[in-house]
């Protein structure tokens, strides 16, 4: 069972270092424009662009997995990875 915010999950128009749900409310902030340089502001711009494809990909990998029999180890990485999301991994 999922724990966290509904998707989707979209960039602020108004600040493309903030994740906001559909409803407005903020999700995640990848920095803002506190450095002064613009390799950082591409970073926090492209950090936050991965967060809010977020629940997309956590649904799509759960569909594609559910469609393998037999693992190996691109389904054990994402097994694991979506372990990580539901909170059940060791790598805390």
């Amino acid at each position: 069972m999922t724990k966290w915010t509904k998707g989707p999950w979209v960039i602020s128009k108004h600040c493309s270092t903030l994740v906001l749900n559909e409803d407005g409310r903020s999700i995640a902030t990848t920095g803002g424009y506190q450095s002064n340089t613009e390799i950082t502001l591409h970073e926090n711009e492209a950090n936050a662009h991965l967060i809010a494809a977020a629940p997309d990909m956590y649904e799509a990998l759960k569909e594609i997995l559910s469609g393998y029999d037999v693992p190996n180890s691109a389904c054990v990485s994402a097994h694991k990875a979506l372990a990580k999301a539901d909170g059940e991994s060791d790598d805390k």
